[in-house]
Order: C-alpha cells, then structure tokens, then sequence
C-alpha cells in the first residue's frame, strides 16, 4: 500500500448506502481502500459472493472511490463502524500503521473476529499483534502489487496466482488460518506459510533489494534530469527503475523495518558486483563471461 499519511481517524464522508448482500456471506472489513485494499475486494466481488465487505480509509476520497468501483459494499465511518460485525478483518495498511489499528481493533472488533495483514515485513509485526489480539491473527504479504497508489489503480487480476505468503506461529488459532486461506484462495491467490523470519529473509532478497537497487540506480545517473534522458533509455533501463517510482515514504518504513535481512542482501550484491568490476578492469574476458554465465537467467 503505497499511500502514506495513514493516520486512525474517522472518515469525514458519511457512510453510504450499502448494496444487498448474499445471504450467509461473511463478513469482511478491509482497512485501507488504497491500491491492495481495493484490488482484494475488487477480486472478492468479482470472484465470490462469499463476502459482504465494508471498507474504511481515513482518506475520505479513496475510500468514495473504492466504493464508486465496487470494491466494497459498504462506506464505514469510522473504523469502528467498519468492524463492528465483522467475521474477518483485512488490514490493508503501510507497515508503520499496523500495530496501531491492531490496536483499534482489539477495543473496536467483536470477540473472536479473525484478522490478518497484507505489509511487506512481519517479524515485529506478527510479534506486536499476537501480543494485541491474540491466537486470531494471522500474518499475511501477498508477493504482488505495483509501483502505482491508490484506488483507481486498482485491479481485480493484481493478486490471481500470486503467492500470497502467511506466516502463522504456534499460537496462532488453526480456524483463524483456515479462514484467512480461504480468503486468499477465494481472492485468485495461492497461500504458502512461512515463519515470519523466514519472510522477512525472503522477501529481502525478492523484493526489498530490488527496490533498493532501482532506487540507487536511478540515483546514479545524477540530479537534475534532463527531461529528454529518460526518453532514450532502453528497456533493460526502464525494467530495472519501474519500481523506483514508488512512494519512497512508503518503501522507508519497510526496509528499516527488515534493516538486518537487507543489509545482507546488500552485502551479497555487493561481493558480486565487485567482482564484477574486477573483471573489468583486469581486462579478464573469461572470468567475465563466467561471472554473467552465473548470474544468467533463462
């Protein structure tokens, strides 16, 4: 979720009038209408009528927008009102925001209501909620999104076949995980547990270094640009610096947040881009080529 300013306060737009509802279907209040936030009920809607879905956002335009695409059936008021009969909770929310409405919600949600979380690190935060809401939290990450922000780039297909990575503890209630897989599996996604140290060592690699690398390499080229430089940039150049457009805000609460896996991943980049350098400059063709033969992908 790219959006920043992500603060707990009620929506200043009045609720509207929520559509009709299967009978039956669960009830699912997602926290944060931005990019994820909308794209998962998008995909619930257009999928399922397992769930009747009741959004806020303390961002009184994304959540009216979520609502004018159909994402949610209902515009809470507050996130008190988005909760108060809830079966299951989505948190759709930066990393740095989590904790917080957790909190909200052990004083808002109903007893035994099942929550689970979509940001990008999960070791404090699977720590800090399991502390706040006990056995009925369960971590989630799905390995999906875009350098984009907010509801109108949402779409319902962002998460279909993606890993969506859950990381329950020896705590955590066997029905809380159950309810939170069928969500994903009922989203398009394909759930996969892991420790939360686990993800964070892996999504370090996957997706935190990559972000660190286009951020840096755009860097590189030098401020300002001249506005005609990007326009003669091939495509290997735009491939590696698209996630580069994202909300830096955004991408510096996560990776201070997983500080130790990135620097590890730094650190092995690093190496091999030493290495690299060394061939260059040694004028060592063969041990060059064996360097990219390496590092080839196919």
């Amino acid at each position: 979720m790219s959006e920043t300013g992500f603060h707990l306060q009620s929506s200043a737009r009045a609720a509207v009038t929520e559509d009709s509802a299967a009978a039956g279907a669960l009830r699912l209040a997602i926290i944060g209408t931005g990019l994820m936030g909308t794209s998962i009920g998008l995909a619930l809607r257009t999928r399922t009528g397992a769930y009747r879905i009741a959004g806020w956002d303390p961002r009184a335009e994304s959540l009216h927008a979520a609502y004018e695409r159909q994402a949610i059936h209902r515009s809470a008021s507050s996130l008190a009102d988005a909760v108060s009969d809830a079966d299951l909770v989505l948190i759709a929310a930066p990393v740095d925001h989590v904790s917080a409405i957790a909190q909200e919600l052990a004083r808002s949600a109903p007893p035994g209501v099942t929550v689970t979380d979509m940001a990008g690190t999960k070791r404090r935060i699977v720590q800090e909620c399991e502390s706040i809401l006990g056995s009925r939290f369960v971590g989630g990450h799905p390995m999906a999104g875009s350098e984009l922000a907010g509801p109108g780039c949402a779409r319902a297909d962002v998460v279909t076949d993606a890993p969506w990575i859950i990381t329950p503890t020896a705590r955590t209630d066997p029905g809380a995980i159950a309810a939170v897989e069928t969500l994903i599996r009922n989203a398009g996604s394909c759930p996969i547990r892991m420790t939360p140290l686990e993800h964070d060592r892996m999504a370090a690699s996957l997706s935190h270094l990559p972000h660190v690398v286009a951020y840096a390499l755009m860097g590189s080229i030098g401020r300002p640009l001249d506005p005609g430089t990007l326009r003669l940039a091939a495509g290997s150049f735009r491939s590696a610096t698209r996630v580069a457009a994202s909300d830096p805000e955004h991408w510096t609460a996560i990776m201070s947040d997983n500080a130790d896996a990135i620097l590890d991943a730094i650190d092995r980049l690093q190496s091999r881009l030493n290495s690299i350098r060394s061939a260059l400059a040694d004028a060592d063709a063969e041990r060059l080529r064996a360097l990219l033969a390496d590092g080839h992908r196919t």
